[in-house]
């Protein structure tokens, strides 16, 4: 393994790559899940401690794993000078990712997307594609949104101001600031709920090619659950193709998965219309994205890494 191989993932589905690993093999030999905590295992005069807090498969809270396919990575002893020692290999979830991607590659696979021209690309194929990561767009310019709104309350003059009450001693008074939110922050928030589903997110990037990817996340299986460790950064994403849009008059909707989708796209840009004027007064905001225009790729992620 040259040590460029070495990846650091920032997205790893654990019970994606589990699932792919049973199916290669019709299932694990052997599985074992290190679950106690301050477990130590020597071999050698070497320990290993292990504090682990998490299931196969579930959320990305870091485990390990004593695995055996077709009895590779399973128990092994020997005997020497009459003393008999024991191995046996431990894995992570990022070791047993590196392990699907290189069967991936070794089966002619995996689609490897670099500069140059783009490979013909299917539906259900594995692809690996080099990008540049952002923010959803929608909820971006929902976000800044409401954090002007929020200063703009707290500078206005009433808020500095505040409500003027006669001391019962007499003599001075004191200020109090309303805690009433304004009708428009009420219904900000009440948009940027109804555009997140669950613990999902669509990441957007975007490839020296000017490939548009639409990458919808769990939030569960980012490092530490932050997704914004991935933004602005160059990673490699690993997943399965399941929309492909290769010219420039096809999309893929940010609003599909939200309880907008029945509405078209003139209704929700008009939510937004009044935002626009604002450019003149020195504020400058995102550009409210609806959907992502060809060419474009939206990907189940397996892994997000570099």
């Amino acid at each position: 393994m040259e040590p460029k191989d070495l990846c650091i993932p920032s997205y790893l589905n654990q019970a994606i790559v589990f699932d792919m690993l049973a199916i290669i093999d019709d299932g694990f030999t052997n599985v074992t899940t290190i679950k106690a905590a301050n477990t130590s295992v020597s071999s050698s005069n070497v320990g290993v401690e292990a504090k682990v807090d998490a299931s196969l498969g579930i959320k990305n809270i870091f485990s390990l794993f004593s695995i055996g396919i077709n009895g590779k990575y399973g128990h092994s002893s020997g005997s020497e000078n009459g003393k008999e020692e024991s191995f046996e290999k431990v894995h992570t979830p990022t070791s047993l990712f590196w392990k699907l991607r290189e069967y991936l590659i070794s089966k002619n696979a995996l689609l490897t997307i670099e500069d140059g021209e783009m490979p013909k690309i299917d539906v259900s194929d594995f692809v690996e594609i080099e990008a540049v990561f952002h923010q959803n767009p929608i909820i971006e310019g929902i976000d800044n949104i409401k954090r002007l709104l929020d200063l703009a309350l707290v500078l206005s003059p009433e808020s500095l101001q505040g409500e003027q009450k006669q001391n019962p001693g007499g003599g001075k008074t004191q200020k109090h600031s309303s805690t009433t939110k304004p009708p428009i922050i009420e219904q900000v928030d009440a948009i940027r709920t109804a555009l997140t589903i669950d613990d999902s997110i669509d990441l957007i990037a975007t490839t020296s090619k000017g490939i548009n990817l639409v990458i919808p996340c769990d939030k569960n299986y980012f490092v530490n659950e932050n997704a914004n460790r991935v933004v602005d950064g160059r990673y490699k994403v690993l997943g399965k193709v399941v929309n492909y849009f290769p010219s420039e008059g096809s999309s893929i909707s940010l609003l599909r998965t939200t309880s907008f989708s029945r509405f078209n796209k003139d209704f929700f840009m008009k939510m937004f219309s009044g935002f626009a004027g604002m450019s003149s007064a020195g504020i400058n905001l995102p550009e409210i994205k609806i959907e992502i225009k060809g060419p474009c790729l939206q990907i189940i992620p397996i892994g997000i890494f570099i």
